[in-house]
């Protein structure tokens, strides 16, 4: 218990002591690279995956995301629109690292409250990992192929904002 309360003030003192801009929340959280982030299970057995590996996830989604959104202008609002998982987190910054402002779409709003949101912020894209009738250009990443891509290179324009 001592360790992981010394790795909590480690990593506050760290954002308290940045300029609390998403780079700096995303660096901060994913420096002790080896270390468990998160397990998960595919129903047959349990596979643990590192601060490191959601960071390389991260990257590749932004760079598959750039891709998909390049057509539309920077520092917008772009939605979000996914149960909460490591995908989920693999959007969230990776949006943010290439540029767009993610808006939070909660799912269980059902599409009329979402579709609402969408027409309001004139958000013309949204991110998801399911098949939602929502306006906008859907881009599902269910069936994507970000973690094939090549880690080597990613220009970012990290956002600073979110809703």
């Amino acid at each position: 218990m001592e360790n992981i309360n010394k790795i909590i003030k480690t990593k506050i003192t760290k954002l308290n002591n940045s300029n609390k801009q998403f780079k700096d929340i995303f660096e901060i959280v994913h420096d002790l690279e080896d270390n468990i982030f998160s397990e998960i299970s595919d129903g047959y057995k349990i596979k643990s995956l590192t601060y490191k590996e959601i960071k390389d996830q991260s990257i590749l989604m932004g760079k598959y995301l750039y891709n998909e959104l390049q057509y539309i202008e920077k520092n917008t609002f772009v939605g979000l629109m996914m149960d909460n998982s490591v995908e989920f987190i693999n959007v969230f910054f990776g949006l943010l690292m290439i540029g767009y402002k993610p808006m939070l779409l909660n799912i269980r709003l059902g599409n009329e409250l979402n579709n609402q949101i969408i027409d309001r912020l004139n958000i013309k894209y949204v991110v998801t990992d399911n098949d939602y009738s929502v306006n906008g250009k859907i881009v599902n990443i269910k069936n994507s192929n970000y973690r094939t891509l090549n880690i080597d290179s990613l220009i970012t324009s990290w956002e600073n904002e979110m809703a």
